[in-house]
């Protein structure tokens, strides 16, 4: 996901794991780029984070080139996990995602003029929303 940065044409990168089955943000990262070791890195750290046991495994992503690139399908396979990736120009594909994404960019505290820097101000605002997300936000299958 972009994140507008302090001025025009400047943008941040949110990269995101969101489990599916636990609907909780599990990994989050932020960087200056989009590159795909970058999703390599973040999701080996995530895994080994939430301590997930070996087994069958799927990420679900889109179709950018981060997602397809070398790095991460190298670490994809090291990991065991197989890939899946979202048809081109369907954003529809994965609506959990897409869910997540909405709640995020209509969150009140999100900044409509853009994140004037990237570790104090893009990286605070989104390890906040992930712990509100995680702990606070009522997910469409929670019991009331």
């Amino acid at each position: 996901m972009y994140l507008r940065g302090p001025v025009a044409s400047v943008f941040y990168y949110l990269y995101l794991i969101h489990g599916i089955y636990s609907c909780r943000i599990a990994g989050w990262e932020v960087h200056e780029k989009e590159r795909a070791d970058h999703t390599a890195s973040m999701l080996t750290t995530t895994l080994w984070k939430e301590d997930l046991r070996p087994g069958p495994r799927v990420l679900h992503a889109d179709s950018g080139i981060p997602m397809k690139g070398a790095s991460l399908r190298v670490t994809l396979q090291k990991l065991g996990i197989e890939p899946s990736w979202s048809r081109p120009r369907v954003s529809d594909d994965s609506p959990c995602s897409e869910a997540l994404f909405l709640a995020c960019k209509y969150r009140l505290a999100f900044p409509k003029r853009g994140f004037a820097t990237l570790t104090e101000a893009a990286r605070q605002w989104v390890h906040g929303f992930a712990a509100w997300y995680n702990e606070e936000h009522r997910h469409s299958g929670s019991v009331s």
